[in-house]
């Protein structure tokens, strides 16, 4: 199912959570498999608020509800032209930072993804996923990251 920008998939049955456009689903949990997949694409831009700054403040926030599993993965865009790491927030905690990720035409360094990285098990609920990207110099990257995007893509029960 596709909403908005946002792609939800229903790979089994009974749990409650909600996509970022707001839409909610119900359906029958079963316990500890992957039963929902959420698919982002990010832009984020204005990052930069002076010519040295790598790390961009600005998130892209995701609210997700699960019985106790969570997982994260974050795929390097063909657009971009520099490497960046992620830096991963649940619930304002930061819980995973990535190793630098390469770009399509440039060097490989750590992958073009992160892979699904497992943050739970969580409590049962609602929680915040936030991404936040810090570049470094190499491509386009003369000193200073002023925008990112990429796809995300979360996994829940």
């Amino acid at each position: 199912m596709k909403l908005a920008g946002v792609e939800c998939l229903l790979l089994a049955s009974t749990v409650s959570f909600a996509c970022s456009t707001g839409a909610e689903f119900d359906t029958n949990i079963t316990s500890n498999s992957i039963i929902g997949e959420i698919v982002q694409h990010v832009s984020v831009s204005g990052c930069a608020h002076d010519a040295t700054s790598q790390f961009c403040e600005l998130a892209y926030s995701v609210p997700v509800g699960t019985a106790d599993l969570l997982e994260v993965q974050y795929t390097v865009p063909s657009e971009h032209c520099s490497s960046v790491r992620v830096h991963c927030f649940l619930d304002g905690a930061r819980v995973y930072t990535s190793p630098f990720l390469g770009w399509v035409d440039g060097p490989v360094l750590g992958g073009l993804t992160t892979g699904f990285i497992n943050l739970g098990p969580v409590a049962p609920g609602g929680h915040l996923v936030e991404i936040r990207a810090e570049g470094q110099v190499g491509g386009c990257n003369n000193g200073w990251l002023g925008s990112w995007g990429g796809e995300l893509r979360l996994r829940t029960n």
